[in-house]
């Protein structure tokens, strides 16, 4: 029982410092391809989240002109 109350702690500090402590460090756009990977982690699993999490972070990198 006090596995999972730690492994519960140390979770909802993951997903504070995830969600709580960047909102005003990135730019809403950053700040919601944070908000989505985090529910594609939380719908499908944590391996479709980091493939999703690097579609997304390419897309947003790329040029306006698509170059």
């Amino acid at each position: 029982m006090l596995v999972g109350a730690l492994i519960f702690v140390l979770g909802i500090d993951l997903v504070k410092e995830a969600l709580w402590d960047t909102r005003n460090r990135v730019n809403k756009l950053e700040y919601l391809t944070i908000v989505s990977i985090m529910i594609a982690m939380t719908v499908w699993d944590f391996v479709f989240g980091v493939l999703f999490g690097i579609v997304a972070s390419c897309e947003l990198t790329q040029k306006p002109d698509g170059t």
